[in-house]
C-alpha cells in the first residue's frame, strides 16, 4: 500500500468536491493535511458564510487523520498557506493545486475584469503557491506538485478564459517538470472528470446522472495519491482521469512541411499538406468527454451520441465545460 508516513501535504481548494477528496484519500493514507478553501462561491468573488476547509480538516481528524484549515484566497495567499504547513509540522512535500471556479461568457460579452478573475484563480493561484512552497520541496528531497487543468483547454464555447487559463497551467507544469527534475520534484498535471457542485450546473440529465453515479471525485483522489506518491517517477505529463478512466495527454503533430525559402504564397499552396497531415487531435471538450465515457461504458454510445449532438448545457444557458 502507498502510504505517505512522515509527509506534509497542502490542498488547494481542499474543503469540497475533488480537492476534499484529495485532502481524505492523502490522509487515509497516514499524510499530514493542510486544506485551503476560502469558502467562495464558484465565480470565486463573494463568500458563501462557510469554512469548508474547517469542516474537511474535523471530518480527517475525527477519521483518526491529522489535518489543519487555512481560509485564504489562493489568489494571494500562497506564502501563508506555506507557512501554515511549516509551523504546524516543519516540512512540506506534496502540493496539490485545485482551487478554481466556474467561468464561462462569450469572448465580446465578457469584462476585463471577468476576464483576468479566471486567470487569478486558477494560473495566479497555482503559480503563487508553487512558488511559495518551492525551496521546502527542494528541502524534502522528493517533492511532488500536481496541478489541475481540464478538457476546457481543448476548446469549449463561452469559456475561453477558463481553458486558457487552464492550457496556461499545463505549460506552467511542463516547464517546472524540468527545473525540479535535478532537484528531485516531480510536476505532473490532471485533468479531472468528476461530480461537483461545479458540474452539478450541467443541464443534460444524462450527463448529469451519469457524473453523479460513475463519476465521484474519489476516482481522481486515488489516481492523484499515485501520481504525488514519492514512488512515483512519472514527471511532466497531464493525464486525463475519471471515474475510473485514465487516459495520457499530450499535444499532437503532424508531419512536417519543408520548402526552401518559402514565401507567403508557397504556403498558401501547402494548406492541404499542412491540414491533412495524420495526427491525433484532442478534440473538443464534449468530444474528448465523450470518448471518456466510451471507454468506461461501449454500450452508451447512441446517447453519448445525442450529447455531443446536443451540447452541454448549463441551467443558466451557457455552456460548462464537465471537469473540474
Amino acid at each position: 500500500m502507498m502510504r505517505f508516513d512522515g509527509k506534509v501535504a497542502i490542498v488547494s481548494g481542499g474543503g469540497r468536491g475533488v480537492g476534499r477528496a484529495h485532502a481524505e484519500e492523502l490522509a487515509a493514507r497516514g499524510c499530514k493535511v493542510v486544506i485551503n478553501d476560502a469558502g467562495l462561491d464558484p465565480t470565486g468573488r463573494t463568500g458563501e458564510g462557510v469554512d469548508p476547509a474547517e469542516q474537511a480538516a474535523q471530518a480527517i481528524r475525527a477519521a483518526g487523520g491529522e489535518a489543519v484549515s487555512h481560509k485564504g484566497d489562493v489568489r494571494t495567499c500562497g506564502p501563508d498557506l506555506v507557512a501554515r504547513a511549516l509551523d504546524e509540522w516543519g516540512r512540506l512535500d506534496v502540493v496539490i493545486c485545485n482551487a478554481g471556479g466556474s467561468h464561462g461568457g462569450l469572448l465580446a460579452d465578457m469584462s476585463a475584469a471577468d476576464w483576468h478573475n479566471a486567470f487569478d484563480i486558477h494560473l495566479v493561484g497555482t503559480v503563487d503557491l508553487v512558488r511559495s512552497a518551492w525551496p521546502h520541496l527542494v528541502a524534502s528531497g522528493a517533492g511532488r506538485i500536481l496541478t489541475t487543468g481540464s478538457n476546457g483547454m481543448f476548446g469549449n464555447a463561452h469559456a475561453t478564459s477558463y481553458g486558457a487559463a487552464k492550457a496556461a497551467i499545463f505549460g506552467f507544469t511542463r516547464g517546472i517538470s524540468l527545473e525540479g527534475a535535478p532537484l528531485g520534484i516531480h510536476a505532473n498535471c490532471i485533468l479531472p472528470s468528476a461530480w461537483s457542485r461545479l458540474t452539478a450546473k450541467i443541464q443534460d440529465p444524462f450527463a448529469t446522472d451519469l457524473l453523479e453515479n460513475r463519476f465521484g471525485p474519489e476516482h481522481i483522489a486515488r489516481f492523484a495519491a499515485w501520481l504525488v506518491h514519492e514512488s512515483c517517477a512519472v514527471n511532466g505529463e497531464g493525464f486525463m482521469v475519471g471515474g475510473g478512466v485514465a487516459q495520457r495527454m499530450n499535444f499532437a503533430l503532424g508531419e512536417h512541411v519543408v520548402l526552401d525559402a518559402p514565401e507567403a504564397e508557397d504556403w498558401a499552396k501547402q494548406e492541404r499538406a499542412l491540414m491533412d497531415s495524420p495526427v491525433s487531435p484532442a478534440g473538443t471538450l464534449i468530444d474528448s468527454f465523450a470518448a471518456q465515457i466510451l471507454a468506461l461504458d461501449p454500450s452508451l454510445a447512441d446517447q453519448v451520441e445525442a450529447m455531443r449532438t446536443g451540447g452541454v448545457n448549463t441551467k443558466d444557458g451557457k455552456v460548462e465545460e464537465t471537469a473540474r
